[in-house]
């Protein structure tokens, strides 16, 4: 403690400078802030507000004036916001006939090797047509493709040739309209796709026709579409158009697949099958499901495909092609392996043994 007049140290309860005879004044404490209650809410009486909640006080006049304030802030921002453009869309944009319409495809393989025939247009969605593929001949097709998105894709396509094991006692068979042809992969080149369509209420959707312009289609022009009665002014109109779509060639594994289901082996003891692998599967599947009902019920289901063909490669030549499938929902692979170069195909387990012969 110090002496205000002179700064000599003093004792802390002196009352006069032991050196200069002034008089020390007392220290004052700190004055602390009057206790402020909180407005008694719900029934229940205030509590004091230490200084740390002093802050702001529900109920005062400034707190009134700034929770005010808060809210005008609040409501102008939601009011701007309410005014700006959303960028967020509701839904899909009504579709809009365009100045001129247009289509384009190319063709795809899938993992057996059958064709898909894709592609893009600027046509409504639900709009229906036929594919085509080869010209004057057919080879494939599929009379039920549809736009959606602006994009279209055929089911699979193949070319079904005549089966050349196919016998009278086939035909007899439960499935044996489906015996009487096997599918093939489509060769790999250069391939016209036609793409066809009826602008009429027995072929497309009312919506679809009314975004084309009603019935007919009359007003469309382009060179996809052909007048169906050229010496009159108003004629309906149909798509007819043709473009060469460049057919891919197989991968090795739907290589080593079509193999398989194409081979005709022989079992020691019981000699040549009667018909091919993929034949073979279809006769097992009809007959267990028939046997299956027939002894076990009607919802005894027998041999069913599962994951179906798989092929797995070994080496740069030789793959290992699986059937997958149940058999009274019970899981089973029959396996076969393939050389690509010599095309021999060689039973490996049991299940393929039993599935690739057939008697005569």
């Amino acid at each position: 403690m110090l002496c205000n007049a002179c700064g000599q140290q003093v004792p802390p309860d002196s009352t006069f400078c032991n050196r200069c005879g002034k008089p020390i004044p007392k220290e004052t404490p700190p004055r602390q802030p009057a206790p402020i209650f909180y407005p008694t809410v719900g029934g229940e009486p205030g509590r004091v507000a230490g200084p740390a909640t002093r802050k702001f006080i529900l109920g005062g006049p400034k707190a009134w004036l700034v929770a005010f304030f808060v809210i005008a802030v609040v409501l102008t921002i939601i009011s701007v916001k309410t005014k700006q453009p959303s960028t967020e869309r509701s839904g899909p944009a009504a579709y809009t006939l365009p100045p001129e319409l247009i289509l384009g495809a190319h063709a795809v393989r899938g993992p057996e090797g059958e064709l898909y025939i894709v592609g893009s247009m600027n046509f409504p969605d639900g709009m229906k047509m036929w594919v085509n593929v080869g010209a004057p001949d057919v080879i494939a097709s599929d009379d039920d493709v549809q736009v959606y998105n602006s994009k279209f894709e055929t089911r699979a396509l193949w070319q079904r040739i005549p089966n050349p094991f196919f016998n009278s006692r086939m035909a007899k068979f439960p499935d044996g309209a489906k015996l009487k042809f096997r599918r093939v992969p489509l060769r790999a080149g250069r391939y016209e796709v036609h793409f066809e369509a009826d602008f009429n209420s027995g072929w497309q959707r009312p919506e679809v026709l009314r975004t084309l312009g009603g019935e007919g289609a009359k007003n469309l022009h382009g060179k996809m579409f052909r007048k169906l009665n050229p010496d009159v002014i108003d004629s309906s109109q149909a798509l007819d158009y043709s473009v060469a779509i460049e057919v891919p060639v197989l991968t090795p594994e739907a290589k080593a697949i079509s193999l398989v289901k194409a081979a005709v082996l022989t079992v020691p003891g019981l000699g040549r099958s009667a018909t091919d692998v993929e034949a073979n599967i279809d006769l097992d599947i009809g007959d267990s499901a028939l046997l299956a009902k027939t002894f076990h019920g009607e919802n005894a289901k027998g041999i069913l495909p599962a994951k179906g063909w798989i092929a797995r490669a070994k080496d740069k030549d030789n793959y290992e092609v699986i059937f997958d499938y149940t058999d009274d929902a019970a899981p089973a692979q029959a396996i076969w392996s393939v050389e690509l170069k010599t095309g021999v195909v060689r039973y490996v387990n049991e299940h393929a043994k039993n599935l690739s012969w057939t008697p005569d």
